[in-house]
Formats: C-alpha cells, structure tokens, sequence
C-alpha cells in the first residue's frame, strides 16, 4: 500500500479542517503523507461557473490579517473552480471527502457561487472595493 514507501498511504483531503486534524493529533500525521487538502469550498457548485478574477491582483490584495496564505489560496481555488484540478495534481491512495462543506450557504457573485463562512464576507468586500472581483451578490441557501 502507498505511494511513498516510508508513508502507509498518500491521502487528498476534500473537506473540513476537523477531516485534516485527525492526522494532525498524532506524531508524524500517523505515519500517512497527506498530499493535497482543500476547504471550504462550494459542493453544490464545485464544477459550476468561475467568477471573473484576476490572479495577480487577487495574490496582490491585502487581506493578510483576516486570512492565512493556506485560506486565500482556497477561496482562489473555489472563484476559479479549481478545487477539483488542485487535488487531481497529485496522485494519491485515498482521497477523503468529507461533507461537512455542506453546511456553508452559497454566495453569487455575478452568475457564479462560492461557498460562504462569515470570515469571507469582509475579504470577499475587500476584493470587490479593489476591483479584484466583481461585486457580490449575497447569499442563497
């Protein structure tokens, strides 16, 4: 079993951070080489329309205080629709999904949904005040 022979498996990780932390909490993420995680983006829109965006303002936007690097690069991910190319990048033995993303509303920005969380909604303003992303349009459930 596994892809790398000093790990006992190569897992991508779809889902919450509660699905991450259960290899966080033992020494050596217990002896498994997680690969690729992602959260919170939109289940029910995964695949859906990306919204417009540009990538260099985007990573130039300053909303550092409100979002670590690991945040950002998945709310990227989940305007561009590129979640599921993310996890692909990397061939894994498991890939662990976890429905937990189902929880967030959706959020339209333009004929496009992103998973919402209250944490975004001061970041996703930012990028709309810094034309980074067009405006937004609210949450749907």
């Amino acid at each position: 079993m596994g892809g790398d022979q000093q790990y006992k498996a190569v897992i991508n990780i779809l889902g919450s951070c509660i699905s991450r932390d259960i290899f966080s909490y033992q020494s050596n993420d217990g002896g498994y080489r997680i690969s690729k995680y992602s959260n919170c983006y939109d289940i029910f829109n995964i695949t859906g329309k990306p919204v417009e965006i540009d990538k260099e303002l985007y990573y130039q936007a300053d909303f550092k205080e409100m979002m670590c690097n690991f945040e950002k690069r998945c709310l990227y991910l989940d305007l561009t629709k590129n979640t599921l190319n993310y996890i692909r990048e990397e061939k894994s033995d498991y890939l662990i999904l976890d429905p937990a993303m189902c929880r967030f509303s959706s959020y339209k920005i333009n004929d496009a949904y992103i998973a919402f969380n209250p944490k975004r909604e001061k970041v996703l303003n930012i990028l709309c005040e810094q034309n980074v992303i067009p405006e937004a349009g609210g949450g749907n459930n």
